[in-house]
């Protein structure tokens, strides 16, 4: 989806609209979540479609941008620390507020401590760390990144890093629990574990390296969505389950089945300039919807006592909570943010 003026090229908007995709379908997931009193079949499936492929459509986007970074060459390190920094910030910001609605009244220094050090993760917010160990890495290693992504070997090692954190997942840590939690997850807590995930991250960096300029770029896509559906439907019917915590191989392919899925129908909305612009503008500016949306979600269902709502009034809420953080990330950013 790449145009060209008589002056220079406009960008691609596919990163964009994937990540806006993204984010629209989490915040729906959020909101239903806090509001919804789950009794209409039609948007329960879009709570369980959130659930099931956000995280990953963004894992495997987020790789896909630092592989069209490597295609040109090492990072750029300042501008790649500050976003890194600036992700953690948000995560400390967001994870802060909703420790002191939800066990902080008072807070102790102990609870913020503990949020600090990243041993206690709240709800909602403990996915954006991925984001942040992910981006350390390439920050630290880019060279190493680009020399595997070249090769293909990248991939490889991704898939290798996920049976080892199925292996690592099974052991006791004992005192060291906090750490696995973070890096393969630990039984029934929301974890979304570092190298758990990776597989999808190097998958994203892969595509972005390799596919972005080619020729056959829509050929790919086509047969990476083919793979991943086919993946899905066959793993479906032999009784596999679509775990998150850990991650098992049928919810990692639905995730990239919407991604490759949602990039062969992006062309279509060309001839929807408003869908284009609203979610390209989400992808964009996805950290300014993150901690907008869940600081606004979660401090209005705490206002209003967790109160569950029919399908119409949750679906006003959904177009508050995205109207409210529209305008935010408006009057904060004058100009588009880059990716």
């Amino acid at each position: 989806m790449e145009k060209t003026t008589d002056s220079k090229p406009i960008r691609d908007l596919s990163l964009d609209l994937l990540k806006g995709t993204a984010v629209f379908f989490m915040i729906v997931t959020h909101v239903n979540a806090f509001f919804y009193n789950a009794q209409a079949a039609w948007l329960n499936f879009f709570t369980w479609w959130g659930a099931t492929i956000c995280f990953v459509t963004f894992v495997f986007a987020y790789g896909w941008g630092y592989g069209i970074k490597f295609s040109k060459g090492p990072l750029d390190k300042w501008p790649t620390f500050k976003r890194v920094l600036g992700i953690l910030l948000g995560y400390y910001l967001v994870s802060g507020w909703i420790y002191l609605i939800w066990w902080g009244r008072p807070a102790t220094p102990a609870g913020l401590l503990k949020i600090f050090l990243l041993l206690d993760l709240p709800e909602f917010t403990e996915f954006i760390l991925s984001f942040v160990f992910y981006g350390a890495l390439v920050l630290l290693f880019d060279r190493f990144f680009i020399k595997l992504a070249r090769s293909f070997w990248l991939p490889v090692l991704g898939i290798a890093t996920y049976v080892l954190s199925r292996y690592l997942y099974g052991l006791d840590w004992g005192w060291a629990t906090a750490g696995k939690s973070l890096l393969v997850g630990h039984e029934n807590l929301n974890r979304w574990g570092f190298l758990s995930f990776f597989a999808i991250f190097a998958f994203g960096v892969t595509f972005g390296y390799h596919f972005l300029k080619s020729p056959r770029r829509r050929l790919w896509q086509l047969g990476l969505f083919a793979v991943s559906a086919l993946a899905v439907l066959l793993l479906s019917r032999a009784g596999f389950s679509s775990e998150r915590w850990p991650p098992s191989v049928l919810y990692l392919f639905w995730g990239l089945a919407y991604s490759f899925g949602a990039l062969n129908v992006f062309p279509l909305l060309t001839k929807l300039p408003a869908v284009l612009s609203f979610f390209s503008y989400l992808g964009r500016n996805a950290l300014d919807f993150f901690i907008g949306s869940t600081l606004v979600t979660i401090t209005a269902a705490d206002l209003i006592g967790y109160r569950r709502f029919p399908e119409a009034a949750t679906l006003a809420v959904l177009t508050g909570v995205l109207a409210i953080n529209y305008l935010l990330s408006r009057l904060i950013r004058k100009t588009p943010s880059p990716s």
